[in-house]
């Protein structure tokens, strides 16, 4: 029922991800992910993010005071095989989605529907 919930969105990132690696021999960054991603979905993505953050355990807090908080449905995860990085998708209800570097803060969070 997960898989099924998270549709292709992995799928998405497992190519991205591989993508990224491929282009980018000198190392991969979380913008080099995201951008894969929005080139192989095809219909924005990144390319409009949604406000908010995540916290440690990868639950989304939204901008938005009225929004609650959304636990992860599934987290994948991606290991670059030249730099040690290792990145993590997030993919929530309604199609809600992050990436993220592990060990950052920093994250992306858009909607793939």
């Amino acid at each position: 029922q997960l898989l099924e919930a998270c549709g292709i969105i992995p799928d998405f990132f497992a190519e991205a991800c591989i993508t990224a690696e491929t282009e980018n021999p000198d190392g991969v960054n979380l913008d080099a992910i995201a951008d894969a991603m929005d080139n192989v979905y095809q219909f924005g993505g990144f390319q409009y993010p949604l406000g908010g953050d995540l916290d440690a355990d990868g639950v989304y807090r939204s901008q938005y005071a009225d929004d609650p908080d959304m636990s992860p449905l599934v987290r994948f995860a991606y290991a670059v095989t030249m730099g040690g990085q290792a990145f993590e998708c997030f993919v929530y209800q309604y199609g809600i989605t992050a990436i993220r570097e592990r060990g950052s803060e920093a994250a992306k969070v858009a909607r793939f529907d």
